[in-house]
């Protein structure tokens, strides 16, 4: 398991972000489906599902 301790947290926090576009939906929900395949969950997408 990566562990991060505080001195490399706040280098990370100083840095330029990944992306600008922080509050669009379509980069948020992509970053839920990165994290749902991360831990082996890839039945479904995001932009697959209907409200």
């Amino acid at each position: 398991m990566l562990a991060i301790n505080k001195k490399e947290l706040s280098f990370f926090e100083k840095q330029n972000p990944l992306s600008n576009e922080i509050n669009n939906a379509d980069v948020f929900m992509r970053g839920i489906d990165a994290s749902y395949y991360y831990e082996g969950y890839t039945l479904y997408k995001i932009q697959e599902l209907e409200d």
